[in-house]
């Protein structure tokens, strides 16, 4: 019988020669190498393979090596067989599916290397993609429980680039070794205290995310050897939400630093789809820029965020709670894919259990990434800044800016979508929360609380983007577009200054300049999508329909019929200086009559927004 089943190996060499292979002159080797994804392979002899190569089911036996060269895949669907050693060169990945499950012997392992930073002064975020070496049965690896299979990592299994162990040392600066010093995970943690340190032979559990500074040695970067049994399947972590509702830092911010527990890419859009409930729905990515000290104060470095609407490149990072100056140095945009060995901080919202599993398995190269959030995946080492390059999407997405031109050193970006999936209430998995503290600062607002990445639903020309600022002092800034994308030519997109009463086209590649006093304003400024005409037109029917007047004999303003709560009102004078300001008025306080007193004559805009973001105007003369 001639018939390959299963395609066996009979000498060493390269997967592609036909002499390597049980009858190769007489099936066509070339169609195996061209991923045949029902054959069922069994290596019995050491082979190389120089492309990715998809299978039913894969046996390597003991004391055999499969290498796989470049930046390739080995992708199973259905039975792994690992006896010997599958040593994963440059970026190839292991793709375990769905279905697919992993039998081994004590000696069966993988090799899997990833690059970190070499300066000893800078951290990494870890997760390994191997456990200790041990013999498996055969079982269902992707139940709805933890798989038993996977076992606990230690550091004492790091190997470097030679395959040599790496020796340890207690000193803070690493010499060709790693300080055991900076070895911490952080689990359930709510304050800076709560990092645990570890040790070299300490077990971290699969998923479970640790910290370490490089080595000290020259370079940039130091490449690590991960070698031992590969996770697969169904990873789970109990969490539990110490800090109980609300995202304040050091306060009520649960965290948790997890990571990629597999041999292979990760995409982070299908993990916080599948753990809605349990955490935020946005992941953070350590990134440690510059600087040379083991300082806290002096780090230079910060957390870039990632949600399904797209990332955010990281603030510095300031004192021991999070907060950040306002300077975003971030050099990486990090994608929707995280690479193998990367950890990463959630945001724990309740107590249960946190999942991994091979649903969330791709193959995604480091090379392939661009600078935009979809293109590759991007490990968290490098200086080197990409460009934000828009990505294939549906969605209509907008980056805005505010950049300090006088004052403290500031620079915010947000990102907005608008969708027919999402709406302009809370949107899991795209919407980012935004805890930090900044003197100076523009974030998006919903329902009270500050975002930096928000999105809604389609854009229309009723739709208003509220948007809260504060400024430390008489600073001076600029609030601009960097980016747009799926945003049809012909929309208009204006930032409204209500103060002085201006509305600035931000679709002409110049940005919005103004001078602030001191203070939080959080009705100055929103994005709109029609002129100030069409707007004053529209404001002025809706006045109507509401029957906004004022009447001077007794100085008083009245607003019959409206429909919901006004959040806050203004009064502003021609020379946009907001004279009287009220937060929350009452309905009926509004029917009845709201006597505006200690108003000078003159020309005034009253400025009402409603707790559905509706903004209605009303000018009034005062004599």
């Amino acid at each position: 019988q001639t018939a390959p089943l299963p395609y066996e190996t009979i000498s060493s060499g390269s997967w592609t020669s036909t002499s390597t292979w049980l009858h190769g002159d007489v099936w066509d080797i070339t169609d195996l190498n061209k991923t045949k994804e029902w054959s069922i392979v069994h290596i019995k002899n050491n082979t190389e393979i120089t492309g990715s190569h998809s299978s039913l089911g894969l046996l390597i036996d003991s004391g055999v090596t499969l290498t796989v060269h470049g930046d390739h895949q080995v992708n199973n669907s259905w039975y792994l067989e690992l006896n010997g050693t599958l040593d994963l060169e440059g970026d190839s990945q292991l793709v375990q599916g769905v279905r697919s499950d992993l039998v081994t012997s004590s000696t069966g392992k993988v090799l899997r290397r990833q690059e970190g930073t070499s300066n000893a002064f800078r951290y990494n975020y870890w997760s390994s993609p191997v456990g200790a070496l041990g013999a498996t049965t055969l079982s269902d690896n992707n139940a709805s429980i933890n798989n038993s299979n996977n076992s606990a990592f230690n550091l004492n299994m790091l190997e470097d680039a030679s395959g040599n162990n790496w020796t340890f040392t207690s000193g803070y600066t690493g010499n060709n070794s790693i300080s055991t010093y900076w070895l911490y995970t952080y689990k359930n943690g709510l304050k800076y205290w709560d990092w645990a340190q570890i040790g070299p032979s300490s077990n971290i559990a699969p998923g479970v995310g640790y910290t370490q500074k490089g080595t000290g040695v020259s370079g940039s970067t130091q490449q690590y050897i991960f070698e031992g049994k590969p996770n697969n399947g169904t990873i789970k972590i109990a969490v539990s939400d110490k800090g109980g509702s609300g995202s304040v830092p050091d306060v009520s911010k649960t965290e948790y630093l997890v990571g990629n527990p597999y041999a292979s890419a990760l995409d982070i859009y299908q993990f916080i789809e599948d753990n809605e409930g349990v955490i935020d729905g946005t992941v953070s990515v350590w990134q440690q820029w510059a600087g040379n000290t083991h300082y806290l104060s002096e780090y230079e470095g910060g957390y870039a965020q990632i949600s399904k609407l797209g990332s955010i490149r990281a603030y510095q990072f300031e004192g021991i709670t999070g907060s950040t100056n306002g300077s975003q140095d971030g050099t990486i945009v990090p994608t929707r894919y995280m690479p193998v060995g990367q950890g990463f901080m959630v945001e724990v919202v309740a107590n249960g259990v946190l999942e991994f599993n091979n649903g969330q398995r791709v193959f995604i190269k480091e090379s392939d990434a661009d600078g935009s959030e979809y293109a590759g995946s991007v490990f968290s080492k490098a200086s080197s800044i990409k460009s934000e390059k828009p990505e294939e999407t549906g969605m209509q997405k907008l980056r805005l800016t505010l950049t300090s031109v006088t004052g403290p050193k500031t620079h915010r970006e947000l990102l907005l979508g608008f969708s027919d999936y999402t709406s302009d209430g809370y949107d899991y998995g795209y919407d980012a929360k935004c805890t930090d503290n900044n003197n100076n600062d523009l974030l998006l607002d919903l329902e009270g609380e500050n975002m930096s990445m928000q999105a809604y639903g389609l854009i229309s020309k009723e739709k208003e983007i509220p948007l809260n600022f504060k400024s430390s002092g008489r600073n001076s800034f600029e609030i601009g577009l960097s980016d747009q994308l799926n945003i049809p030519a012909d929309q208009a997109i204006y930032l409204r200054d209500s103060y002085t009463n201006t509305y600035f086209d931000l679709t002409q590649g110049e940005a919005y300049s103004f001078t602030s006093d001191q203070g939080k304003f959080n009705t100055r400024f929103a994005i709109v999508f029609q002129s100030k005409a069409e707007t004053l037109a529209v404001n002025e029917a809706q006045a109507e329909s509401n029957y906004m007047y004022y009447e001077n004999t007794s100085k008083t303003f009245y607003v019959k019929k409206l429909t919901s709560q006004v959040k806050n009102l203004a009064v502003i004078n021609m020379q946009g200086q907001r004279v009287i300001e009220l937060e929350h008025v009452e309905q009926t306080r509004l029917a009845n009559g709201l006597v505006l007193s200690n108003v000078s004559t003159g020309a005034y805009v009253i400025c009402l927004r409603t707790d559905a973001n509706q903004v209605l105007t009303k000018k009034i003369v005062v004599k």
